[in-house]
Order: C-alpha cells, then structure tokens, then sequence
C-alpha cells in the first residue's frame, strides 16, 4: 500500500486558460514567473515583480519550436497572437506537488525529467516555475502550449474535419490523459525516493480506490495535506490564516477547524481534488 498524497492537479479543458474566462496566458505566465511582460494582444503590461517564493523557472521546448521561444514574453505573446477568437483556450497548466523527502536540487531535476518525458516530448513548450515559501509545500507550476508546432516552426491546427467530424490534431486534450499524468509522476516520484534512500511509497490513488480502509495517520496529517493544498486552490481558499501556524512540518499545521471545512468542501465537490480526501479524519 502506497502513501496516498502525491499531487498532480490536471485541469479539465474547461479549466484551461481561456480568453472567455476574461484570462491572458502572458498574465499567467508573468504571474507565476514574478516576472513583467506586456501583453502585445491587448496592450497591458503585467508587472508581478514582487511576489515571492519563486525558486526557479525555466522553459524547455520540442524539437520543432524556435529557439526565439525560450523567451517567456516571445513564446505567450507568439501564444496569444495565434488565436484569433475572444474565447480561444491559450494554455493548459499542471500544477505539481514536490516531495518534501528530496532537496530543491533534486526535486527540479526530478520536475525536469518528468515535463521533458511526458510533455515536451509529445510536441509542447513547457514553460515551469518552482514555488517554495518554506512551509513545507514546494511545487511546480507548468504552463503548456495547446498548439502543435510545424517542422516549419509555425504552429499547427489544434483539430481538423475528417468526413464532416471534428477530430483533435492531438490527444492532450483527452479526459484519460490527466489520470495517466498523475501515475507517471507518482512512478517518478517513487524511483527519485527510492535512489535517495528514501523508505515513502507514493501512490496516485485515493485509499478507496486502493480498497484500503485507512485514514492518514496522526503524524502525516499535516504533509498529506500539504501535497494536496499545492494541487487544490479550491480547498486552499477554505484556510484561513491561521491554517500555517506551527508544528508537524516546517512552519505548518492544519488545525481541527480547516479540517473540517476541507472535508466538507471535498464532499460537496471532489472532483476538483487530486483524489477523493473524504477519508480525512
């Protein structure tokens, strides 16, 4: 039986980032960056320089992508000029929880070989920002593009009509695709902790799913938790601030109160979760 806290939050299509839902990829980008970039599709510039607990970013492109868009402001802005329409989707993120077991030198080698093996190498720049506050929840925020890229460079069509059907160009936007992101990581989590001489045992899974009739024990309440909050804004917005306060890891402990507000929210709505947490005690 495996620890059921690694994070992998996949978002649905509908949960991509879409210019119907009022949101700019050159925003995300430059939020999750900390970074300033103008938005050459609308004019606005977004400056995010202050913000805090970014550790480490970096873009890894396919074979195809010009070099041009290791450039976070070239590629978001190559992004949004490809898409004609006020609802097009821009961009998809993955947002992914790093073992608190390995060092911040191996959880972004770790990252990097998992975004490279199964994202990049299908056809799509990755564009990834590490956060880490120091409250025991390190994590990864990636950008992906939706296009495919030409050999030529120029991007491809998303979907094209065959026999008067509409079929995607790609499959990353298959509902089955997000279950198989979270076993990969889960498997490459597993093989990093386990070179590191590390005795956890992740597993993508809930406890039902697994057929075990188990709660997270007392002393990994808190660490649980903690995988799944970098997955889940959605239960995050049910802390309140006096959520991060003391003792079982770095700076952090989930008092009785949030426990209860996460769990109810979760039962309301599971599916925004990693996994059904309605074993929480």
């Amino acid at each position: 039986m495996g620890v059921q806290y690694p994070g992998i939050r996949a978002p649905e299509p509908r949960e991509s980032i879409t210019r119907g839902a009022g949101k700019s990829a050159v925003a995300a980008a430059a939020y999750r960056a900390g970074e300033t970039i103008k938005n050459e599709y609308d004019g606005i510039v977004h400056d995010y320089t202050r913000k805090g607990g970014i550790v480490h970013t970096e873009i890894l492109l396919p074979e195809n992508a010009p070099a041009k868009y290791s450039d976070r402001a070239v590629l978001w802005n190559a992004v949004e000029k490809s898409e004609r329409y006020c609802n097009a989707q821009l961009s998809r993120e993955i947002e992914i929880a790093l073992p608190v077991e390995l060092s911040r030198e191996q959880n972004i080698s770790l990252a990097r070989r998992f975004i490279k093996e199964q994202f990049v190498a299908a056809g799509m720049c990755a564009d990834v920002c590490v956060h880490d506050v120091g409250e025991g929840n390190p994590h990864a925020h990636i950008m992906l593009t939706m296009r495919p890229i030409e050999k030529s460079g120029a991007w491809g069509a998303k979907s094209k009509t065959v026999n008067g059907r509409k079929i995607n160009t790609v499959n990353w936007n298959d509902h089955d695709r997000a279950e198989d992101w979270r076993k990969a990581w889960a498997a490459y989590c597993n093989t990093a902790l386990r070179i590191n001489e590390h005795d956890t045992v992740l597993d993508h899974r809930s406890y039902e799913r697994q057929g075990v009739e188990q709660v997270p024990p007392v002393n990994n309440l808190c660490r649980y938790l903690s995988y799944q909050l970098a997955c889940s804004r959605y239960i995050r917005a049910y802390l309140p601030s006096c959520a991060i306060n003391c003792s079982c890891i770095p700076n952090s402990h989930i008092c009785p109160s949030s426990i209860s507000k996460i769990r109810s929210a979760i039962l309301v709505e599971p599916s925004r979760c990693v996994t059904k947490i309605a074993v929480l005690p």
